[in-house]
């Protein structure tokens, strides 16, 4: 198998089929399910993957240690680990390398304030297993999410017969993280197997900008201040709507 390029999409076959049977292995026993760019690709997309990584989610707590030692014995190297700086036993976020296969990355959903938060660092982000300097969350409303939430469905384009978990509000989640209007404008569009770069959005995919439910936090201990969290969540939502009106100018 050759090295996949990082700034091409991902398309259906056995890149796709063989990353989802390794990750889906190694995370055996722990509820877990597709997101981002895979859900996008599995629910919205014919099977193709816009982004050159893979996206796997499972809830605060599960055994961060446990998956990064099952990973590597499946020939992944853990590049990044994100702690929680007053619990260190718990991971927010791991991040996994294997030669010749996209990149792995794996959020571990914090559950606060009525949404689940996953944590899309990248603006503390650390190498190898550290606790960075602040944290960026992101938010799903627990509506939409939560605890036995999900069903099997099969990948399209690919032959052979498996299945990976997805939210059972998979679209409503889509059209949370990525508006219609944001994600189609994103760095690709696919059509059939010929791929158009499009640039209008890389400011939105810096800027963090696909979600009304946002927080920034400089530790995990401030989750208990809930005048600071719904401050910071009125924040997020002005920050979002700002976005929104910017692009649609544009």
């Amino acid at each position: 198998m050759g090295q996949h390029q990082c700034n091409e999409p991902l398309m259906p076959g056995p890149m796709i089929r063989d990353t989802v049977n390794t990750v889906t292995s190694a995370l055996s026993g722990i509820e877990h399910w597709l997101g981002f760019g895979g859900l996008f690709g599995i629910v919205k997309n014919f099977g193709i993957i816009p982004d050159a990584d893979f996206d796997f989610c499972v809830f605060y707590k599960a055994n961060w240690d446990d998956i990064v030692r099952k990973m590597e014995l499946r020939g992944y190297r853990c590049s990044r680990v994100l702690l929680n700086d007053i619990d260190r036993k718990y991971a927010l976020y791991a991040g996994f390398n294997r030669p010749g296969y996209p990149h792995v990355c794996l959020s571990f959903w914090y559950h606060s304030h009525d949404a689940y938060w996953y944590c899309h660092d990248q603006k503390h982000e650390v190498s190898g297993v550290g606790v960075p300097s602040g944290y960026w969350f992101k938010g799903i409303p627990d509506s939409m999410i939560g605890p036995g939430m999900f069903f099997m469905a099969e990948w399209p384009g690919i032959s052979q017969t498996f299945k990976v978990n997805v939210p059972m509000f998979a679209g409503s989640i889509l059209d949370h993280c990525y508006p219609c209007w944001a994600y189609n404008k994103q760095r690709f569009n696919i059509s059939g197997s010929k791929t158009v770069d499009l640039s209008k959005m890389g400011a939105v995919r810096a800027g963090h900008a696909v979600s009304p439910l946002m927080v920034q936090v400089d530790s995990m201990k401030r989750w208990k201040d809930d005048r600071y969290i719904s401050l910071e969540m009125e924040k997020g939502r002005k920050l979002w709507e700002s976005e929104v009106r910017r692009i649609k100018i544009a």
